[in-house]
């Protein structure tokens, strides 16, 4: 803890007359500061990560990014194959269902043309 002297005068007339003014100093200020030179602030930063290596990764950007490699269509056991490098599929042990799940609820992201074979929607068209 430190103790910083303020600026903070208080003065008061203690005589007035036409010729002259007296002030007198009643009392100075001390404020107590508990880490005077430490100021709170905020960054941004870019970084650049493999996403397979993000613990926060949803199952749909983990599928996404293995299909982007693909540029086309992809069957299952490829996407197993693609994902399984993952470090999430280590952690869940129904992951080959979960990429099912993920492909098939996201129809705005994957389609099929046919059954076991997927691709980006984006490279259907």
């Amino acid at each position: 803890m430190s103790l910083s002297k303020c600026s903070i005068i208080v003065f008061q007339t203690i005589r007035n007359t036409a010729e002259n003014s007296y002030l007198y100093c009643m009392n100075t200020c001390y404020l107590r500061k508990d880490n005077p030179l430490v100021y709170q602030m905020m960054q941004t930063r870019k970084y650049e990560v493999d996403i397979r290596d993000m613990r926060n990764a949803t199952w749909r950007d983990i599928v996404a990014d293995a299909m982007e490699d693909f540029h086309g269509t992809a069957d299952l056991e490829q996407i197993y194959l693609k994902i399984g490098q993952h470090s999430r599929t280590s952690e869940q042990q129904y992951w080959k269902e979960k990429v099912r799940q993920t492909l098939q609820s996201y129809k705005n992201i994957f389609t099929s043309p046919k059954r076991g074979v997927w691709s980006l929607v984006k490279y259907s068209l």
